[in-house]
């Protein structure tokens, strides 16, 4: 077997057995789930909407909270502002974005400080250049602290605000192109964070006939803490979702590609995909899961450029943070992702080697469960073998001189045969 073949066996190898499963978790609604928020290990929030396909506009907005890892929910109702985002700061304060002016319900965002037994909220300002008709309400917040933090919004017709004062006042920090809408954001930290966008010219004739322009997608950045920023066009792109897994690496959900950066978003590059997708959540820089639009999950350990379908259902959200995950969706589907071991031995009654320190800026250690000879090939997140060494028992390798990321390791006999397979954090 050619070397090439081999280490797309050992890729393949870890890619099928190293899957992790989702468990279903009972929400004890029926509601469609559209937004997911997790706090810590034991606290997550999720967000229902009558805007999200409920078919019954009465409905008012509802939370779900957990406080055991999903294992049991309890339901609040919230203010009806037709609830777009849901995002919480801490165990007790949270924050809701919405509101739909076409059905008379003001742009809004509402805030908890009492894990959502009560809300204040906070009616901004207009973020449209055209009447109150028209528009879409505000579509996500961040806030870094229970005070400050940014709300973005609006449909034809663009705005950013930020307060600095719990709300008391708001500054109109950005106004964005008058056709621009924005379907998510990602903050790195309180001074790094991204967006994006997408906009289409809508055109009456004397007749009241409308014609539109092709989609154009749009990724912004800012590095100084929402108070400018930069952008980049994508022509006949619909851009749904942004993650970044870490400062330099990260990924923009478009339809049926992937744009992703490895340079902090000064270049992009494009990854087909084998279905529609519309949320993307990475637990590394390599690891990551998209929810398609079709509700499925489907996962990659490449860094996108393979995926598999992980876990069939019909979601609407993910969410992955500090190794958790957790996706949500209609008739109120939630799924928690089981952790796994980053290592896996091949074959029945296969006894583990052991790795260790892992994660490891310079050494780690092999060690064999017997006394036997083996090889050791670490891969990157293009397949391409960065190291490799042959030993009895136990030895070490060193990877200091290999760049901060994810890596595969794969462990083989005297004779080629794989024996186990591991993921190497640096």
């Amino acid at each position: 077997m050619s070397k090439i073949h081999f280490n797309l066996l050992c890729l393949l190898s870890f890619f099928s057995a190293s899957a992790q499963n989702w468990t279903p978790l009972v929400s004890g609604t029926t509601r469609n789930l559209h937004d997911i928020s997790i706090v810590n290990n034991q606290t997550i929030y999720a967000i229902s909407s009558a805007y999200y396909g409920d078919n019954d506009w009465a409905y008012s907005d509802i939370l779900l909270r957990s406080f055991d890892n999903g294992n049991t929910w309890d339901t609040l109702e919230t203010p009806g502002l037709f609830a777009k985002d849901v995002f919480f700061l801490n165990d007790s304060v949270g924050f809701i974005s919405g509101g739909m002016p076409s059905c008379g319900i003001a742009p809004t965002v509402t805030k908890t400080t009492d894990r959502g037994l009560t809300w204040n909220g906070w009616a901004v300002q207009s973020v449209w250049n055209v009447p109150m008709s028209v528009g879409m309400g505000y579509s996500a917040a961040y806030f870094w602290d229970a005070d400050k933090g940014y709300v973005f919004g609006g449909n034809w017709g663009a705005k950013q605000y930020k307060t600095l004062d719990n709300g008391t006042n708001w500054l109109d920090v950005q106004d964005f192109t008058s056709t621009q809408s924005f379907p998510n954001i990602f903050f790195l930290n309180q001074m790094e964070g991204y967006l994006v966008s997408d906009s289409v010219d809508i055109v009456y004739d004397s007749l009241g006939n409308m014609t539109t322009t092709p989609i154009v997608g749009y990724i912004h950045k800012t590095t100084d803490g929402g108070i400018n920023w930069g952008k980049q066009t994508f022509t006949n792109d619909y851009l749904t979702d942004v993650h970044f897994p870490s400062q330099n690496i990260g990924y923009v959900a478009a339809g049926n590609h992937l744009w992703k950066t490895t340079d902090a978003g000064a270049t992009w590059s494009s990854l087909s995909l084998p279905f529609i997708s519309q949320e993307v959540a990475f637990s590394s820089n390599m690891v990551g899961y998209i929810v398609a639009k079709d509700g499925d999950i489907y996962k990659t350990i490449d860094g996108g450029i393979n995926w598999i379908l992980d876990y069939a259902g019909d979601f609407l959200s993910i969410e992955i943070k500090n190794g958790q995950g957790f996706a949500a969706g209609k008739n109120g589907s939630i799924a928690r992702l089981r952790k796994t071991s980053n290592s896996i031995a091949m074959g029945e009654n296969a006894a583990s080697f052991e790795i260790f320190p892992n994660p490891s800026k310079d050494i780690i250690n092999i060690v064999a469960p017997q006394n036997q000879a083996f090889s050791v090939e670490i891969f990157n997140d293009l397949g391409q073998m960065v190291l490799t060494k042959e030993g009895t028992k136990a030895f070490e390798m060193n990877i200091s001189t290999l760049a901060d990321d994810t890596y595969f390791l794969c462990i083989k006999d005297k004779n080629g045969k794989l024996l186990q397979t591991a993921k190497v954090v640096k």
